[in-house]
């Protein structure tokens, strides 16, 4: 494990947030603040379709099992799908 986090002490798991899709709701966004709320609404939306509904699931298990760490490269976390997804996330606790 690269992370320097001794192995099995550590369980990550990642939401499969790279699909065609998703890059072309990132690229139409491009983290310009008067389009967040409409790209968290689309973004919201992808995560309903059975694909993303079942990788959003795995991650609410995963969740319930323990802390959970989001990680994204995003500068502006509150702009981030990250924070999009941190949301959901507690709605559904």
């Amino acid at each position: 494990m690269a992370t320097g986090v001794p192995q099995g002490r550590s369980a990550s798991r990642t939401l499969d947030a790279q699909g065609r899709a998703f890059r072309e709701l990132r690229k139409w966004y491009s983290h310009d603040p008067a389009r967040f709320d409409d790209f968290a609404a689309r973004y919201a939306s992808e995560l309903e379709t059975e694909e993303g509904a079942a990788a959003l699931n795995e991650l609410r298990d995963v969740l319930r099992a323990g802390p959970v760490t989001l990680v994204t490269a995003a500068r502006d976390l509150d702009g981030s799908h990250a924070a999009v997804l941190a949301r959901l996330l507690s709605q559904h606790a």
